[in-house]
Parts: structure tokens; C-alpha cells; sequence
């Protein structure tokens, strides 16, 4: 209950930096970003400790969990009212620090979060484009090497690297190939024929 009553406080100025932010003058929108990263903060530093307490043994302390953790994803992914290259790697950030959370998800919820990387990679926004994109490579590796992937979003990684292959310049392309790498290794649902393929 106190990690499910965190989140909801932590929610609010989450919520709060994501509209704010966009109604604001250039410097006050500095201060919603701040508050974004606080909240962010907050809740990173003690969800990794509350999930491994819980899985140990899992059950209804586990769903207690699990249910504040996924309702907090969902809330720092809604859309900002206006963008803010700041807010948006710190965004991403929070994704890869959420990688623990996401074998206990649904495949929906990893497919989503996948596909928002690979966006960014593919179409990086014009502020800060070379930094952003690095990050979503970054993330991406991270949620490889934590097995965050299961076999079909494996398989999604795997065709959009073949698809971006040519599109990225080689330092993309090569932490490109890295997450891929790493999600296979760590992998541990995906048949053995199938993992020498890739």
C-alpha cells in the first residue's frame, strides 16, 4: 500500500509537468521539467527494492505491486501539451529503469514501449535529435540485457533492425545490432534453431 500510495502522489506532478509544461513560458517550463525528474526520481529509487521484496513469494503483495507500477507507466507515457527534448530523454530514462517491471507485464504493454524506441530511433525529433536517438538505443540495449523481451517482441526487434539497418549511420546501427544481440542472449523463451538464426 505505501508503494501504491507513492505512485499516485508521484503520478500527480507527473501529470502536472506533462500539461503545465506546455502552458508555461520557456523558463518556468524548465521548472515542470525539473518536477517531472523529481517525481521520476522518487519512484525509481525505491521500486526496484518493493519488486524484488515482493516476488519473494509472489502473490498478493506482488499484484500490489504491480498494479500502482503499470498505472505509473502509463501516466509519465501520456503525451506532453508541448515537447521538451529534456523531458523526453528523462522519459526514456524511466523506461529502461522500469525494465524490471516488464516480464511481469502484459506482452501489450512491452510491445508499446518498444515500438515508442523504435519510433524515436527511425524519426528522432528535431530538438535534440542525435542525443535522443542515442538514448532510445541505450534504453533499448537495456531492456535486452535485462530480458525485459519476450520471444515476439524479439522478433519485432529483429525485423526493424532489418528494416533500419540502412538507415541508420554506423554508430546507430551498431548499438542497433548490440540490443538485439543482448535480447537474444538474455532470452531465455526463444527456441535454440531460432536463436542461431538471428
Amino acid at each position: 500500500e505505501g508503494f501504491g500510495s507513492l505512485c499516485r502522489i508521484a503520478s500527480l506532478f507527473v501529470g502536472r509537468a506533462l500539461i503545465a509544461g506546455g502552458t508555461s513560458a520557456a523558463g518556468t517550463c524548465q521548472v515542470w521539467v525539473a518536477e517531472f525528474d523529481a517525481a521520476l526520481s522518487l519512484i525509481e529509487r525505491t521500486a526496484t527494492v518493493v519488486l524484488k521484496a515482493s516476488e519473494k513469494p509472489a502473490g498478493e503483495q506482488l499484484k500490489g505491486v504491480l498494479e500502482p507500477a503499470l498505472a505509473f507507466l502509463q501516466q509519465v507515457t501520456m503525451p506532453a501539451v508541448s515537447f521538451s527534448g529534456t523531458l523526453e530523454h528523462r522519459r526514456m530514462e524511466f523506461l529502461s529503469h522500469w525494465a524490471v517491471f516488464y516480464k511481469h507485464f502484459d506482452s501489450d504493454v512491452v510491445g508499446q514501449v518498444l515500438q515508442r524506441l523504435i519510433h524515436v530511433i527511425e524519426s528522432p525529433p528535431a530538438e535534440d535529435a542525435v542525443k535522443l536517438q542515442r538514448r532510445a538505443l541505450d534504453t533499448l540495449i537495456s531492456l535486452g540485457k535485462q530480458g525485459a523481451l519476450r520471444p515476439a517482441q524479439l522478433e519485432s526487434l529483429y525485423t526493424e533492425c532489418s528494416r533500419l539497418a540502412g538507415k541508420l549511420n554506423p554508430a546507430a546501427r551498431g548499438k542497433l545490432i548490440e540490443a538485439l544481440a543482448a535480447a537474444v542472449a538474455a532470452c531465455g523463451n526463444l527456441e535454440i534453431a531460432r536463436r542461431s538464426q538471428i
